[in-house]
C-alpha cells in the first residue's frame, strides 16, 4: 500500500487525475455562480494546483517541466470530465475532438416506444380541421395572458423575468 507521499508525488498521475476533476468542478462552479469564462478559468485553475511540483527537492528546470505538463494533464482531464458531464446529462454522446479521450467507451440510449395508427383509424378531414381551431383557440389564449402579463408588469413597474428554457447547466460544453 503506497504512502501519502507517494500519492503527492509530482511524477504520480493520480494527482493530476483527481485534479483534473476539481479544475472541471471550480471551473463550472464560478461559470454558474459568475459567468467566468470556464475554459479560461479552467485553465488557470489547473496551473494553480500544477504548482506541487514546487514543493519538492527537485533542480529548477525540473520542477519548471513537470509544473507544465501536469497542468496540462490536468486542463486535459477536466475537459474530458467535463464533456462525460456534458453527455450524461443532456443524453449526447461524447463527439468532437474530445471523443478522442474516449475511444472505447460506447454509449447506448434508450429508445422511445413509437406507436403508428392503421390508415383505417387516421382522423378524419373534419377532425383535423377541429384539432387546428383548437390549437389556434389557446394560441389566443396565452396570447392574451401574456399582453396582461406584460401590461402589469409596465403599470407596476416589475423587471420582466427570464425567459424559461435559459438557466446554465453545470455541465456545459467548454468548447
Amino acid at each position: 500500500m503506497g504512502d501519502l507521499k507517494d500519492f503527492l508525488n509530482p511524477k504520480s498521475m493520480v494527482t493530476p487525475g483527481i485534479a483534473g476533476s476539481i479544475t472541471m468542478l471550480i471551473a463550472n462552479t464560478l461559470w454558474a455562480q459568475f459567468e467566468l469564462p470556464q475554459r479560461w478559468t479552467a485553465l488557470v485553475a489547473s496551473f494553480l494546483l500544477g504548482l506541487i511540483p514546487f514543493a519538492v527537492d527537485l533542480p529548477i528546470w525540473e520542477r519548471v517541466l513537470y509544473w507544465i505538463v501536469n497542468s496540462l494533464i490536468i486542463f486535459s482531464v477536466g475537459i474530458g470530465t467535463n464533456a462525460v458531464g456534458h453527455g450524461v446529462t443532456t443524453g449526447t454522446a461524447v463527439t468532437g475532438p474530445t471523443s478522442l479521450l474516449f475511444p472505447m467507451a460506447s454509449m447506448a440510449f434508450a429508445q422511445e416506444k413509437t406507436t403508428t395508427k392503421p390508415a383505417q383509424e387516421a382522423a378524419s378531414p373534419q377532425e383535423v380541421q377541429r384539432l387546428k381551431e383548437q390549437l389556434e383557440r389557446q394560441r389566443n389564449e396565452i396570447q392574451t395572458k401574456d399582453e396582461k402579463i406584460q401590461e402589469l408588469t409596465r403599470q407596476q413597474k416589475i423587471p420582466p423575468q427570464p425567459a424559461q428554457g435559459t438557466s446554465r447547466r453545470f455541465f456545459d460544453r467548454w468548447f
